[in-house]
């Protein structure tokens, strides 16, 4: 029988890598000590796998399969006996580190780990683990069903098997795995996160408003999203974790979080999940 794998996280990313992969033929163990999360993960992934078949991305049988494949699981022991673990957790270092030590201790020798991160070094996460050799980045492209994109990053001391087992996974699952050398924020993060922050500010010198900055950006440049719509739907809480992270480690103020960002998260607007962010959603959009 067909491996499982475990994505480690219930949040926006977590939920879109379950999708892909259960999509993708896998069965899923989708985990998250937030029972509440957990629970609005799996009312999420039944409107996505919905609006597929309403928009004719997927028949009624498929989807019904795809969704008997992700399993909702809130104790980490039950991840016992995956193949594969995705970690989608927040970009806090101890926290990352100190799950999937707990990882090593509960699954098997040769389970191989992915790791999210959209801003540490994979290097700095495989220090503190018994089994560096089975750790590799694996970054997938918001929103993660419909992005191709997969950045693959080995650290120092990834082994070859890992890298080339993350590859033949994403790929038969549909990704366009892309291999690259460890570095803050790849290669998307480094680009976007930055052209998000200059959107922005220019937002906040009064340059243009959200919906000409957005339509500027997909008519004049031929993007298939401009640069608010896509921080509503990654979350303005993710957004300022990915761009302090970054400016921490590489010292350029272009990643530094613009005022608005932290105004529109203490007024409770992040974005598409909570109904309002830079756009306003009802009920069924968010």
């Amino acid at each position: 029988m067909e491996s499982v794998v475990a994505v480690l996280g219930a949040g926006t990313m977590g939920q879109g890598i379950a999708v892909t992969l259960a999509r993708g033929g896998r069965n899923v163990r989708l985990l998250d000590r937030d029972s509440p999360q957990l629970a609005r993960a799996a009312d999420l992934v039944r409107d996505f796998f919905a609006e597929s078949v309403r928009r004719g991305k997927m028949t009624e049988d498929d989807s019904t399969s795809a969704l008997q494949r992700i399993e909702y699981v809130a104790d980490l022991t039950n991840i016992a006996g995956a193949g594969f673990v995705v970690e989608a957790l927040p970009e806090d270092l101890a926290l990352k580190t100190e799950v999937l030590a707990r990882v090593e201790e509960i699954c098997a020798a040769d389970t191989q780990i992915h790791t999210n991160t959209s801003t540490l070094l994979i290097g700095s996460i495989a220090d503190s683990l018994a089994r560096p050799e089975n750790l590799v980045g694996t970054h997938y492209c918001n929103p993660a069903p419909l992005m191709p994109l997969v950045e693959v990053a080995r650290g120092p001391r990834t082994s070859d098997d890992t890298v080339n087992s993350a590859v033949a996974l994403l790929e038969s699952v549909g990704k366009t795995p892309v291999t690259l050398r460890d570095s803050p924020g790849l290669i998307t993060n480094f680009l976007v996160v930055a052209f998000e922050n200059h959107s922005i500010r220019a937002l906040e010198s009064g340059l243009a408003t959200v919906e000409e900055i957005d339509r500027a950006v997909t008519a004049g440049m031929g993007f298939p999203i401009g640069p608010f719509r896509l921080l509503d739907i990654v979350g303005l809480d993710v957004h300022l974790a990915v761009t302090t992270s970054l400016h921490r480690q590489l010292g350029d103020d272009r990643y530094r979080a613009p005022d608005t960002v932290l105004r529109m998260i203490a007024a409770g607007r992040l974005g598409r999940k909570a109904g309002h962010g830079f756009y306003t959603y009802s009920k069924e959009q968010a």
